[in-house]
């Protein structure tokens, strides 16, 4: 195979950003993105982003099918994201407040295991709003303050979740096992601490990595969910009643340095203006499709 992209059936562009791929003409996708295979993952390492426009991929078995192209067996680890009950391993969106932004992160990276590839596709656009920002994480790393970065490449992050009675998703449903005791050996295999109170509850800490390299390229990326679990990035009113209900010490999400020092909320609101600065917005147009390294890429919606 040669080094460059097949363009009869498409219209290929690649920038700082993301690769841009947009049908020609009729064009096999499956059969066009596996004889350029190569070449996609080439660019998809250098940009972070792969977007596919005009191919009216809205099948979710034909969605899944490029998706494993790309992906390999499909990652469906992931109690808190809605599987389609006809087809394994595609998802629909997780339910959030669609008046409220869902912010900027590495999708699974306060887990132990996390896709390295990842997939989103529209079947139906938005009436408005919707979009799926995306931000290069080398970018995040780069610009962030030297201090924040040598705290957090040094530390790590802990994310803190405590599970109550009707109070969020259970813990059932998150890890997806039945009882007590299998979810221990979940806990303990997944490099996990918890404790169970008296009322039932759950509380459990995990310590991951908040910088890691990318395992092609080698470069830094800052890789992980801190904008999801600092109650800096709350909106101000959810914040006060959520502490007026729980208090600081019983939030149900949480995090702090992985040596369980405090995360000062000026650094998180400085790295989420930074993610604000930096994000990439292209609307969505019913069919297309992106493939996005989890790794490089954050994403967000709006």
């Amino acid at each position: 195979m040669n080094n460059q992209i097949e363009t009869i059936k498409c219209d290929v562009d690649v920038n700082d950003s993301f690769t841009s791929i947009r049908s020609k003409e009729d064009c096999d996708i499956v059969k066009w993105c596996c004889e350029n295979i190569e070449t996609l993952r080439e660019n998809l390492y250098k940009t972070g982003l792969l977007h596919f426009s005009g191919f009216g991929v809205i099948d979710p078995e034909l969605f899944k099918e490029i998706a494993s192209i790309f992906c390999g067996e499909l990652y469906e680890k992931n109690g808190e994201h809605v599987n389609l009950p006809t087809v394994s391993g595609v998802q629909n969106p997780v339910f959030y407040a669609p008046d409220e932004k869902l912010l900027w992160h590495n999708e699974n990276s306060f887990n132990f295991t996390w896709p390295k590839v990842i997939c989103f596709g529209c079947q139906k656009k938005a009436t408005s709003g919707g979009d799926t920002p995306i931000v290069d994480s080398r970018s995040v790393y780069n610009m962030v303050s030297q201090t924040a970065r040598e705290a957090f490449e040094e530390k790590g992050i802990t994310y803190i979740r405590l599970y109550q009675k009707n109070i969020g998703l259970s813990w059932k449903k998150v890890y997806e096992v039945d009882n007590e005791e299998e979810l221990e050996r979940l806990l303990e295999s997944e490099d996990t601490d918890y404790e169970w109170y008296s009322d039932g509850s759950l509380r459990t800490w995990s310590r991951r990595p908040a910088v890691i390299p990318h395992p092609v390229t080698g470069e830094k990326s800052w890789f992980n969910q801190a904008l999801h679990w600092h109650t800096a990035c709350l909106v101000p009113e959810v914040r006060e009643a959520m502490l007026l209900s729980f208090g600081t010490d019983n939030m149900p999400r949480g995090c702090c340095f992985g040596d369980g020092t405090t995360i000062p909320d000026e650094m998180i609101l400085d790295i989420m203006r930074i993610y604000e600065e930096q994000e990439l917005v292209i609307p969505w147009r019913v069919g297309d499709f992106f493939i996005v390294d989890n790794i490089l890429k954050a994403h967000a919606r709006n």
